[in-house]
C-alpha cells in the first residue's frame, strides 16, 4: 500500500472518473460533470470508492477504484465494514493459533 499526498489522491480520483465516464458503475447515474470541472475536482454526487479497503490490503492505485454514487457507496461500505470485522477477527485467530 502507497501513500498518497493530497495532490495524488486527487489525481487518482480524477482519473476514475475520467475512465468511468462521470457514471456511477453500480447503477449508471451520471455525476455532474460541470459542476466537477467549475469547483476543481469536487463532486457531491459521485465518489472514487477502492473496491479493495485500504483497510484489507487495498492499494492506492487506478485499479483498485471505481466511480461510485452516494447511495451505491453507502451501501458497499456498509458491506465493507462487516467483511473489515471478518478479516480481523480471522487475523486475530490465525496469529492465535
Amino acid at each position: 500500500m502507497s501513500n498518497r499526498n493530497s495532490y495524488q489522491q486527487k489525481l487518482l480520483k480524477e482519473a476514475s472518473f475520467k475512465r468511468d465516464n462521470f457514471t456511477c458503475i453500480k447503477c449508471n447515474h451520471k455525476g455532474k460533470k460541470g459542476y466537477y470541472e467549475y469547483y476543481g475536482g469536487v463532486f457531491i454526487d459521485l465518489v472514487a470508492d477502492h473496491i479493495i479497503p485500504r483497510a484489507m490490503g487495498g492499494e492506492d492505485t487506478l485499479d483498485n477504484m471505481q466511480t461510485l454514487c452516494i447511495q451505491c457507496a453507502l451501501k458497499k461500505d456498509r458491506e465493507d465494514k462487516h467483511k473489515i470485522n471478518i478479516f480481523k477477527k480471522e487475523m486475530k485467530w490465525n496469529k492465535n493459533h
